[in-house]
Protein backbone atom coordinates (compact mmCIF):
# COMPACT_ATOMS: atom_id res chain seq x y z
CA UNK A 1 0.00 0.00 0.00
CA UNK A 2 1.20 3.48 -1.03
CA UNK A 3 0.71 5.68 2.22
CA UNK A 4 -0.03 9.29 0.76
CA UNK A 5 0.46 12.27 2.28
CA UNK A 6 -3.39 14.06 3.58
CA UNK A 7 -3.41 17.93 2.72
CA UNK A 8 -3.84 18.78 6.43
CA UNK A 9 -0.61 16.85 6.85
CA UNK A 10 2.95 17.38 6.11
CA UNK A 11 2.79 21.28 6.00
CA UNK A 12 6.96 22.51 5.05
CA UNK A 13 8.66 19.61 6.63
CA UNK A 14 6.39 16.93 7.30
CA UNK A 15 5.17 18.51 10.47
CA UNK A 16 2.58 16.62 11.89
CA UNK A 17 -1.10 18.35 13.14
CA UNK A 18 -2.92 15.10 13.70
CA UNK A 19 -4.16 13.56 16.78
CA UNK A 20 -1.11 11.80 19.13
CA UNK A 21 -1.09 8.08 19.19
CA UNK A 22 -3.11 6.51 21.52
CA UNK A 23 -1.87 4.39 24.97
CA UNK A 24 -2.28 1.57 23.09
CA UNK A 25 -0.63 2.39 19.94
CA UNK A 26 2.45 3.47 22.30
CA UNK A 27 2.68 -0.16 23.87
CA UNK A 28 1.92 -2.14 20.95
CA UNK A 29 4.99 -0.41 19.70
CA UNK A 30 6.90 -1.04 23.03
CA UNK A 31 6.54 -4.26 22.41
CA UNK A 32 8.42 -4.16 19.00
CA UNK A 33 11.47 -1.75 20.73
CA UNK A 34 10.25 1.07 18.81
CA UNK A 35 8.93 4.37 20.95
CA UNK A 36 5.44 5.10 19.16
CA UNK A 37 7.09 8.64 18.59
CA UNK A 38 9.64 7.26 16.24
CA UNK A 39 7.15 5.87 13.97
CA UNK A 40 7.65 7.86 10.48
CA UNK A 41 6.05 7.31 7.33
CA UNK A 42 7.67 8.55 3.63
CA UNK A 43 5.55 9.12 0.45
CA UNK A 44 7.57 7.75 -2.34
CA UNK A 45 5.74 7.46 -6.01
CA UNK A 46 5.71 3.50 -7.32
CA UNK A 47 6.98 2.22 -3.37
CA UNK A 48 5.04 0.57 -0.48
CA UNK A 49 5.70 -0.43 2.74
CA UNK A 50 7.31 -3.78 3.01
CA UNK A 51 5.21 -6.32 5.22
CA UNK A 52 6.89 -6.80 8.20
CA UNK A 53 9.89 -4.44 7.92
CA UNK A 54 8.89 -1.92 10.35
CA UNK A 55 10.84 -2.17 13.50
CA UNK A 56 13.82 -1.54 16.08
CA UNK A 57 16.59 0.14 14.66
CA UNK A 58 20.10 -0.26 16.37
CA UNK A 59 19.81 0.51 19.99
CA UNK A 60 16.66 2.87 20.31
CA UNK A 61 15.40 4.06 16.72
CA UNK A 62 13.13 3.11 14.22
CA UNK A 63 13.39 1.68 10.36
CA UNK A 64 10.64 0.67 7.81
CA UNK A 65 11.27 -0.26 4.22
CA UNK A 66 9.66 0.31 1.33
CA UNK A 67 10.02 -1.56 -1.93
CA UNK A 68 9.18 -0.95 -5.79
CA UNK A 69 9.81 -4.53 -7.82
CA UNK A 70 13.72 -5.46 -6.82
CA UNK A 71 14.30 -1.50 -5.58
CA UNK A 72 14.53 -0.88 -1.53
CA UNK A 73 14.35 2.61 0.02
CA UNK A 74 15.13 2.22 4.00
CA UNK A 75 13.63 4.89 6.21
CA UNK A 76 15.86 5.17 9.63
CA UNK A 77 14.20 7.58 12.66
CA UNK A 78 16.72 7.89 15.53
CA UNK A 79 17.11 10.53 18.86
CA UNK A 80 20.43 11.65 17.21
CA UNK A 81 22.58 14.60 15.84
CA UNK A 82 24.59 14.58 12.75
CA UNK A 83 27.72 16.78 12.58
CA UNK A 84 30.68 16.72 9.63
CA UNK A 85 32.70 14.92 12.23
CA UNK A 86 30.47 12.13 12.84
CA UNK A 87 28.62 11.58 9.41
CA UNK A 88 31.48 9.50 8.15
CA UNK A 89 31.01 7.16 10.88
CA UNK A 90 27.95 6.78 10.89
CA UNK A 91 26.50 3.42 8.89
CA UNK A 92 24.49 3.93 5.44
CA UNK A 93 21.77 0.99 6.15
CA UNK A 94 22.45 -1.64 3.60
CA UNK A 95 25.52 -0.44 2.36
CA UNK A 96 28.25 -2.94 1.54
CA UNK A 97 30.25 -1.95 4.26
CA UNK A 98 32.23 1.09 2.00
CA UNK A 99 33.80 4.30 3.39
CA UNK A 100 30.80 6.87 3.95
CA UNK A 101 30.91 9.86 1.96
CA UNK A 102 29.13 13.38 3.24
CA UNK A 103 28.40 16.44 2.61
CA UNK A 104 25.89 19.14 3.03
CA UNK A 105 22.60 19.47 1.27
CA UNK A 106 20.20 22.23 1.80
CA UNK A 107 19.44 21.78 5.59
CA UNK A 108 20.41 17.79 5.68
CA UNK A 109 23.38 15.91 4.68
CA UNK A 110 24.19 14.16 1.26
CA UNK A 111 25.40 10.30 2.01
CA UNK A 112 26.63 7.65 0.14
CA UNK A 113 28.49 4.22 0.98
CA UNK A 114 28.84 1.82 -1.98
CA UNK A 115 26.29 1.90 -3.72
CA UNK A 116 23.55 3.36 -1.72
CA UNK A 117 22.52 6.55 -1.26
CA UNK A 118 20.91 8.78 1.24
CA UNK A 119 20.10 11.91 2.75
CA UNK A 120 19.74 12.49 6.41
CA UNK A 121 17.71 15.20 7.73
CA UNK A 122 18.05 16.53 11.51
CA UNK A 123 14.58 17.93 12.84
CA UNK A 124 15.13 18.49 16.71
CA UNK A 125 16.24 15.91 18.32
CA UNK A 126 15.34 13.51 15.75
CA UNK A 127 17.29 12.51 12.53
CA UNK A 128 15.02 10.80 9.82
CA UNK A 129 17.01 9.18 7.06
CA UNK A 130 15.77 8.19 3.94
CA UNK A 131 18.61 5.83 1.49
CA UNK A 132 18.19 3.44 -1.38
CA UNK A 133 20.31 1.74 -4.51
CA UNK A 134 21.67 4.33 -6.60
CA UNK A 135 20.99 3.88 -9.70
CA UNK A 136 17.26 2.69 -8.74
CA UNK A 137 16.26 5.63 -7.47
CA UNK A 138 17.15 9.64 -7.88
CA UNK A 139 18.80 11.04 -4.52
CA UNK A 140 16.04 13.91 -5.60
CA UNK A 141 13.08 11.44 -4.66
CA UNK A 142 15.17 10.55 -1.31
CA UNK A 143 15.41 14.51 -0.32
CA UNK A 144 12.29 14.99 -1.08
CA UNK A 145 10.95 11.58 0.83
CA UNK A 146 13.30 12.91 4.12
CA UNK A 147 11.75 16.36 3.88
CA UNK A 148 8.10 15.35 3.84
CA UNK A 149 8.53 12.13 6.37
CA UNK A 150 6.22 12.88 9.16
CA UNK A 151 4.73 10.63 12.48
CA UNK A 152 2.39 7.97 11.19
CA UNK A 153 -1.51 8.96 12.14
CA UNK A 154 -3.66 6.96 14.27
CA UNK A 155 -4.92 4.83 11.27
CA UNK A 156 -1.15 4.52 10.12
CA UNK A 157 -0.28 3.22 13.45
CA UNK A 158 -3.50 1.21 13.57
CA UNK A 159 -2.37 -0.80 10.52
CA UNK A 160 1.11 -0.36 10.91
CA UNK A 161 0.75 -2.16 14.92
CA UNK A 162 -2.06 -4.44 13.99
CA UNK A 163 -2.94 -6.79 17.08
CA UNK A 164 -3.35 -10.24 17.00
CA UNK A 165 -5.94 -12.28 17.92
CA UNK A 166 -4.93 -12.23 21.41
CA UNK A 167 -5.18 -8.19 21.57
CA UNK A 168 -1.44 -7.91 21.99
CA UNK A 169 1.32 -7.76 19.87
CA UNK A 170 1.52 -8.19 16.15
CA UNK A 171 1.85 -12.23 16.03
CA UNK A 172 4.16 -14.26 14.22
CA UNK A 173 3.02 -16.69 11.30
CA UNK A 174 3.05 -20.68 13.19
CA UNK A 175 6.25 -22.39 12.08
CA UNK A 176 4.91 -25.90 11.97
CA UNK A 177 8.24 -27.47 13.12
CA UNK A 178 8.01 -26.82 17.05
CA UNK A 179 6.31 -29.13 19.08
CA UNK A 180 3.14 -28.44 21.30
CA UNK A 181 5.60 -30.02 24.73
CA UNK A 182 9.26 -29.88 25.93
CA UNK A 183 11.11 -26.84 25.54
CA UNK A 184 10.04 -25.64 22.18
CA UNK A 185 13.05 -26.31 20.04
CA UNK A 186 12.22 -27.63 16.56
CA UNK A 187 11.41 -31.82 15.76
CA UNK A 188 13.50 -32.38 12.98
CA UNK A 189 13.32 -35.49 12.49
CA UNK A 190 13.28 -37.87 9.31
CA UNK A 191 9.59 -39.32 9.21
CA UNK A 192 8.98 -42.33 7.33
CA UNK A 193 10.36 -42.81 3.44
CA UNK A 194 12.65 -39.77 3.96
Amino acid sequence: MLLVLASGLAAGCGEETAAPPTAEHSARAQRLGVPVELIYVIDLEGYRRATGAMGAYGDAGFQDIYLYGESDVRLTVERRTITAADCPSLPVPAASGAAVRCGRDGEGWRRSSGNRLEYALARGELLVRVSGQAGAVAFESLREAAVKARPATREELDEMLAAGSSGGAPQMPPRGDLPPHGDGAPDNRVGPGG
